[in-house]
Parts: structure tokens; sequence; C-alpha cells
């Protein structure tokens, strides 16, 4: 399996790979989804992040404008970290791997609660693997996110 410091890598290095979306929130609703996250899970910290890159990865490159084969993995690159109740330190941020996704901008991941503030954009990287080694791994425009967000839920 690809790890997500290679595969951000791998889309920071081709921004033509990105696609605009609007699944994050507007600053004035920050503090809205940071009350309805901690009703939802009051131990979990939230981070409050911008700039950022949902990056999906899919086993096996598409063939013939085919849909790719398996969603393996979702996680966030974000160039900005606004707040962290974690006090990290960092200005960015690269998530591990997402949960679930609530009120379209909030992605939950295992320790954090991670809201996606402003305009974004959405990367999808393919990995071909052979013995359980990865042999390819690109990161290449894909038309239809929307695949990705509904299996996750």
């Amino acid at each position: 399996m690809i790890d997500h410091d290679y595969a951000a890598y791998l889309v920071a290095m081709n921004p033509s790979c990105c696609v605009s979306t609007d699944l994050g929130c507007d600053r004035g609703f920050v503090s809205q989804i940071q009350q309805k996250a901690a009703r939802l899970r009051p131990n979990m910290p939230t981070a409050v992040v911008a700039d950022w890159i949902w990056i999906d990865i899919y086993q096996n490159i598409p063939e013939n404008g085919n849909d790719p084969e398996t969603l393996l993995d979702s996680f966030v690159l974000a160039y900005r970290l606004l707040q962290d109740d974690s006090d990290r330190g960092f200005r960015g941020v690269i998530t591990t791997s997402l949960q679930e996704v609530l009120w379209k901008c909030l992605f939950v991941t295992r320790n954090t609660h991670y809201i996606l503030c402003g305009s974004g954009k959405r990367a999808t990287v393919y990995v071909e693997e052979s013995g359980g080694t990865v042999v390819l791994a690109t990161a290449l425009h894909h038309q239809d996110n929307s695949k990705a967000l509904k299996s996750v839920h």
C-alpha cells in the first residue's frame, strides 16, 4: 500500500491532477461545525484547515475510460492549519485515513475532526501492485470523484 506522504508528493508534483470542489465550508460556519463535532465526539480534537486537497487512492489505473476498481484510502493534504486543538505546531498537515464525512466539510479520521475550510481540490492517485509491492503510482485527473465520496459513507 502506498503511504500518504508519497501520494501527497505525487499530487503536489502534478497539480493538473487536481479538480476544484465545493466540499469546504465558509469560514463563517466554522464555529457551528466545531460545536456540532464537539457534541458528536466530545473527546476528539478538531483542526481547521485551508488550502487543502482531498486525495483518493485507487487500486489499478482505469482502462478505456472505465471507473477505477477499488478505493483503497482517502486523506487530506492541507497547506494551512488555521486552528488545531492538538497544538501540533505545524503550518500544514497530512491526515490519517478518512473514517467518515459529515456535513460535507467535516473530514473525520480515527483521532481528529478536520474542518475543510474554504474552497479546495480533489485528486486521485492510482496504484498498481505486484506481490504486495507498489510498482506504479501515478496522480491523474479523474472526472468523477463523486463515487469516492459516496463510498465512504
